[in-house]
C-alpha cells in the first residue's frame, strides 16, 4: 500500500493533467473493497502471489491436503474421500448405483454415487466391483447356495402341507379353531369380571447414540415374493449418514435379522466408522449375537462373519429395541428395489423415510401395546 502511495503522489503532475482521474480511482478502489466482485482476491492471486510465492507448486499441495474431520456429523462428507483413498490402496472400490431422487428431501446434497461395495447376502460375501459379484453368482459355490435353499424352502412346504392333512377331519381342528376364536377376543373371565389380556400400554422413543458413536438400526422382512433387509447408520444427532437395502432368498425370519445386522456393519466399516451402536427389534438375534442363548448350526455362520467384523471397531455393542422405535429400518426391509443389493445417501431418502428419521431425531414418544 505504501508502494501504491509513492508511485501516486510521484505522478501527480501527469495525472492531474486527467480530470476523470479521481473518479477512475474512487471506482477502482470501491471495486477492490466489495466483496461481491472478488476483484481484489482475483488481483492478488494472479499478479500479486507469483511475484511473492517462490514455490506456488508447494503451496498448491499443501492447499489440497485433505485432513480428517473433527466431529462425526462429518464422516458424511469425509465417506467419498476415504473410498477414494482406500480404492488407491487396492482394499475398497466406489461403484456408481442409480436409485429414485427424491426432489423432497430437507437433508444435505451429497455425491450421487451410492453403492460403496457389492454384497452377497446369501453367501455372506462382499466384492470389489460388478464384475467380481457377477462371476460369484455364476459361480458353483452360490449356485449350491441357492440349492440348498431351495430344499429347505421345499422341506418346510412339505411338512406344513402333512400337518395340514393331519389336521383336517381331526378333532385337532376344531380345537385349534377355538383357540384361534378366544385369542382373537382377547379377554378372560377372572372373578366375574372381563379383563383384558393385552399387556399394559408403554411409551417408548429412539434414544441418540453418545458423542462419537454411530447408530445403525436393521430389520428383516418375509413376504410371499421374497425376503428383504434394511439397515439405517445416523449420528448422534439424528442425522443419517446413509442407508442400505438389500434382497435375500430365505424364508428363515431369525436369519433374515441376522443378515441384516451382518450388511450394517460391512457397511458402517466400509466407511471407517470406528464406534459403532447396533439396533434389531430381532430379540433372539440380539441374544444370539452377545452370546446369552444358544443358536442353530444354520445360523453359526452368518454369526461368524458378525463376532469378526464386530472386532474391527474401537468399541460396538448390540441392544434390542422395541418395533415402533424401528419404523425406518422395517421401512427399508420392505421397500422394493430394481437390483439386489443398494446403498442410498440422504439426498435420494423417500419423503416417507425423511419423516420417520425426523420424527427419531425430535425425541417423539410412540404408544406401545
Amino acid at each position: 500500500m505504501g508502494l501504491i502511495n509513492f508511485l501516486l503522489i510521484s505522478a501527480k503532475i501527469l495525472l492531474s493533467w486527467f480530470s476523470f482521474w479521481l473518479y477512475a480511482k474512487g471506482l477502482a478502489s470501491l471495486l477492490l473493497v466489495m466483496p461481491q466482485f472478488s476483484v481484489a482476491s482475483y488481483v492478488y492471486m494472479h499478479f500479486v502471489k507469483p511475484c511473492v510465492s517462490p514455490n506456488p507448486r508447494a503451496e498448491k499441495v499443501t492447499e489440497n491436503n485433505d485432513c480428517m474431520p473433527m466431529k462425526i456429523s462429518d464422516y458424511i462428507d469425509a465417506a467419498p474421500i476415504r473410498v477414494e483413498q482406500k480404492e488407491k490402496d487396492n482394499l475398497q472400490s466406489l461403484v456408481i448405483y442409480e436409485v429414485e431422487s427424491s426432489p423432497t428431501s430437507d437433508w444435505p446434497i451429497y455425491p450421487k454415487k451410492v453403492q460403496m461395495d457389492w454384497s452377497c447376502a446369501l453367501c455372506l460375501v462382499s466384492t470389489s466391483s460388478e464384475k467380481c459379484l457377477k462371476q460369484h453368482i455364476q459361480g458353483r459355490k452360490h449356485k449350491l447356495k441357492e440349492e440348498e435353499e431351495e430344499r429347505k424352502h421345499e422341506m418346510m412346504a412339505s411338512k406344513k402341507a402333512k400337518f395340514a392333512s393331519k389336521l383336517e377331519g381331526n378333532y385337532l381342528t376344531d380345537l385349534l379353531k377355538s383357540l384361534i376364536r378366544l385369542k382373537s377376543e382377547k379377554f378372560v373371565e377372572l372373578r366375574g369380571f372381563n379383563l383384558p389380556m393385552g399387556r399394559p400400554v408403554k411409551y417408548c422413543t429412539w434414544k441418540k447414540p453418545e458423542f462419537g458413536w454411530i447408530k445403525l438400526n436393521t430389520d428383516g422382512s418375509i413376504d410371499r415374493k421374497n425376503s428383504g433387509l434394511g439397515c439405517l447408520l445416523r449420528d448422534d444427532e439424528g442425522v443419517p449418514l446413509c442407508a442400505c437395502i438389500s434382497k435375500v432368498p430365505c424364508e428363515d425370519i431369525f436369519l433374515v435379522e441376522l443378515l441384516a445386522i451382518w450388511r450394517g456393519l460391512t457397511l458402517a466399516a466400509s466407511i471407517g466408522i470406528k464406534m459403532i451402536w447396533v439396533e434389531s427389534d430381532s430379540m433372539s438375534a440380539v441374544k444370539a449375537i452377545n452370546k446369552e442363548q444358544p443358536f442353530s448350526q444354520k445360523a453359526s455362520s452368518c454369526l461368524i462373519h458378525i463376532w469378526k467384523i464386530l472386532k474391527k471397531f474401537q468399541k460396538y455393542q448390540v441392544t434390542h429395541s422395541w418395533r415402533e422405535t424401528n419404523r425406518a429400518a422395517d421401512y427399508l426391509s420392505k421397500k422394493d428395489i430394481s437390483g439386489s443389493d443398494i446403498v442410498i445417501w440422504p439426498r435420494d431418502f423417500s419423503t416417507s423415510l425423511c419423516k420417520f428419521i425426523a420424527e427419531d431425531a425430535q425425541g417423539s414418544w410412540y404408544l406401545r401395546r
